[in-house]
């Protein structure tokens, strides 16, 4: 009976998980060209009067418009071609007549037209022979010189190429077996139903493979340069490439370094790397070749979510092959990020299962996977922050050896050489040494309490000590390099000024007691935290249903990483523990949760008291480091979850289950909307 009944699960799971997949491959597959408009758009019709019909341009050659009547059609149909401006007008660039056929669809050529890629072609219709309506669902398609079975999906993401397309048909479809996985798993658990055998090293690759997944996707559907700031990152690079210096002035206003300058405020350890991978591959110049898109939402009057009109292969194309060399280290960071973050979880979890949900869920949390396989330092501080935060819990359980603290203080100082943010890991390291020098006056005195606070303090000074010269050898050339340029160790008024030449002024945003702060919250953190991708937000169209699931994920993982740190906390207040290992788990969950809580709290305090030396805002990829923490906290209140008996333990499986399945669901959607709007117009 119970083989039956997870028989019937997996199917259903099956059923709904493909069953969404394969919908959304199929509407990829046949994009009705008139955009939004298609909506709320009338039947097409027309007759001698002209009717026309705007329709967007994929990223390929386009032979003919196809029309398709919903009844019978005879009689000549006139076509003129216009390309639509950005204000309204358009240009007549040819025009062509077809004799329709009753009962087959109308082929109408370009001919010698040829329309720029991702640009809007209105076509102005008549038809002599009375009045000809088209097909309300299916009016209109285009037909791609070079037509595959991918439809126009294949017409989307690289001219027409296939592999491109099929990769992002491989990215749904292990996603959704991905998701049949882990949350039938759950759900079974939630029934008494029997779970197959799933080891470490199978929840390891498993995570590593559902984040790739989505990483792949997002590199594939994010143009150029569309990721925040990608631009600018890449110039800082290839500034230290061509001058094989750091910046130590404003550019020039007409410099080609101006524009993107205001990223030298950044730390220089990523710029240093990724300059020197540029001169390794001869791609430091020329730059990248874009051009603005005039129909862009930066724009008065613009509805596209890109920056750049991408309308066609670059010229010279050096540029964006230096960009897809930095996006593809990009995605092995995030791939050895996923990787160290699924080690860590095996310090708090026994459970294969609790491994495999939170570092694979990081692939269904699609801004996760878009920024961390974007040109920016988000990816190498997230990887340096995972691979110091598994160091300080093996501190933490008392494996402080002279190696591994000065190593851990090294990872600290890179990460902080990398990004600003990830301060935070410096007070972890040494809680993680008092916590430790704690447990060894215990075992040493066999007391429940450990040794005297001077003692501990005492025992853990050469620890601390340690670490400290780890952060200094890996980062304190930063300050003293500042301080020889510009007098001042933490270089302000170059910041300032380099800021202030971008346009960046500080201003004052809406205090936490005002309706307009938590509106900004919803549109700055909840949203960009989930799925808006680029500098201009294309994710969801207006009131998508996709951030009912994302509310209440984030709810459940909020739930999970509290309960897990109060837990850990209250344990060792009373000493409850006197399991070794349990007391270890409690001190790595305690170390973990400092770390979030401060970096969440310097995050806010930068945000409400806005300095014009930097450049933060609400948006979450600013406090990515906290990645590797705040999943050691989730996971370890599954854990906790996982070892409840009775009612709790399964409607807590169940929840987790279902959350697995609505993140999916979600994804596709999210996946769906960002080709739509990015490649097709919407």
């Amino acid at each position: 009976m119970r083989s039956a009944a997870r028989l019937g699960l997996n199917l259903l799971l099956w059923l709904v998980v493909f069953g969404a997949a394969l919908s959304t491959l199929r509407s990829l597959r046949e994009v009705d060209p008139r955009g939004r408009a298609s909506w709320g758009a009338a039947t097409i019709a027309f007759d001698a009067t002209p009717r026309d019909a705007t329709l967007f341009l994929p990223a390929c050659d386009i032979d003919a418009i196809v029309l398709h009547p919903s009844g019978d059609a005879d009689g000549r149909i006139d076509a003129e071609f216009f390309v639509a401006a950005p204000d309204g007008s358009a240009q007549r660039v040819g025009g062509t007549s077809v004799v329709a056929v009753t009962g087959a669809p109308i082929a109408i050529p370009l001919g010698n037209v040829t329309p720029p890629w991702r640009a809007p072609l209105v076509v102005r219709l008549r038809h002599a022979g009375g009045i000809l309506a088209l097909d309300a669902r299916r009016p209109m398609t285009l037909m791609p010189r070079f037509a595959t079975r991918l439809g126009s999906l294949g017409c989307a993401l690289d001219g027409g190429a296939t592999t491109p397309g099929l990769l992002l048909v491989l990215t749904v479809m292990w996603t959704s077996a991905f998701t049949i996985m882990i949350g039938g798993v759950w759900l079974a658990r939630a029934f008494g139903l029997a779970e197959p055998a799933l080891g470490v090293r199978g929840a390891t690759a498993l995570a590593v493979t559902a984040a790739g997944a989505t990483l792949v996707a997002y590199t594939l559907v994010v143009p150029p340069f569309e990721p925040p700031d990608e631009l600018a990152h890449l110039q800082y690079a290839r500034f230290v490439a061509t001058t094989g210096s750091l910046p130590s002035e404003v550019p020039a206003h007409d410099s080609e370094w101006r524009a993107s300058s205001y990223e030298f405020v950044q730390q220089p350890l990523y710029y240093l790397g990724a300059a020197a991978l540029l001169k390794a591959t001869g791609l430091e110049a020329p730059g990248p070749a874009v051009t603005l898109n005039p129909r862009s939402r930066l724009l008065a009057g613009g509805t596209e979510p890109s920056i750049f009109w991408h309308a066609g292969p670059p010229q010279p194309a050096t540029g964006h092959r230096a960009l897809r060399v930095l996006r593809l280290a990009s995605l092995l960071m995030a791939l050895a990020t996923t990787w160290i973050i699924a080690r860590l979880l095996t310090t708090v979890t026994s459970d294969p299962l609790v491994v495999a949900t939170v570092a694979g869920g990081l692939g269904l949390i699609p801004q996760w996977c878009a920024v961390m396989g974007a040109v920016s330092t988000d990816p190498p501080a997230t990887l340096l922050a995972a691979a110091a935060t598994l160091a300080i819990a093996r501190v933490t359980r008392g494996r402080g050896t002279t190696g591994l603290l000065l190593l851990t203080g090294l990872l600290i100082g890179a990460a902080y050489a990398v990004k600003a943010t990830a301060v935070f890991l410096a007070p972890m390291a040494i809680l993680a040494c008092l916590l430790a020098a704690r447990r060894a006056g215990q075992a040493r005195t066999g007391a429940s309490t450990g040794d005297e606070p001077v003692a501990v303090l005492a025992a853990a000074l050469r620890p601390v000590l340690l670490v400290g010269a780890g952060i200094v050898l890996a980062a304190a050339w930063i300050p003293v390099r500042a301080w020889m340029v510009f007098g001042d160790p933490s270089a302000q008024a170059f910041k300032q000024a380099v800021l202030e030449a971008g346009g960046f002024v500080p201003t004052p945003g809406p205090l936490p007691w005002t309706p307009e702060f938590w509106t900004q919250m919803r549109v700055m953190v909840f949203e960009p935290f989930w799925a808006r991708f680029g500098s201009l937000g294309a994710g969801p169209f207006p009131r998508s249903k996709v951030w009912l699931p994302y509310a209440a994920a984030s709810g459940l993982l909020v739930a999970l990483a509290a309960w897990s740190s109060l837990a850990a906390a209250a344990s060792l207040w009373r000493a409850r523990d006197r399991d070794p290992a349990a007391q270890d788990t409690s001190a790595v969950r305690l170390v973990c949760a400092l770390g979030v809580v401060l970096g969440l709290a310097a995050w806010g305090l930068v945000n409400l008291m806005p300095r014009a030396d930097m450049v933060v805002h609400w948006t979450p990829r600013h406090i990515l480091p906290l990645t590797a923490p705040a999943a050691v906290l989730v996971g370890a209140g599954l854990d906790r979850l996982r070892t409840t008996t009775g009612v709790v333990q399964r409607l807590g499986a169940a929840a987790t289950g279902l959350t697995v399945v609505a993140l999916a669901l979600a994804w596709l959607g999210v996946l769906r909307a960002t080709v739509l709007m990015f490649h097709f117009g919407y």
